[in-house]
């Protein structure tokens, strides 16, 4: 799955788009070039629609360990 990603201007986080708009409903477009080129909420849901549907997975905390372990090699 593509994510999307945007930089929140006031505070530097870097927020999935949807998240991001949904967090800063005015938008100024003229100053800020990431904002005027920055998709809307519906075309970000456009490019993940399967992540609306997909479950949850839950692990428990031996799981992630063993998950990490591997990972690092």
């Amino acid at each position: 799955m593509t994510q999307v990603h945007y930089t929140c201007q006031p505070c530097r986080l870097h927020l999935p788009v949807a998240y991001a708009h949904a967090m800063t409903p005015t938008r100024d477009a003229q100053s800020d070039p990431i904002e005027r080129n920055a998709p809307t909420v519906d075309e970000v849901m456009a490019l993940m629609p399967a992540a609306q549907a997909e479950p949850v997975i839950e692990i428990s905390r031996e799981q992630a360990a063993t998950v990490r372990k591997l990972l690092r090699g």
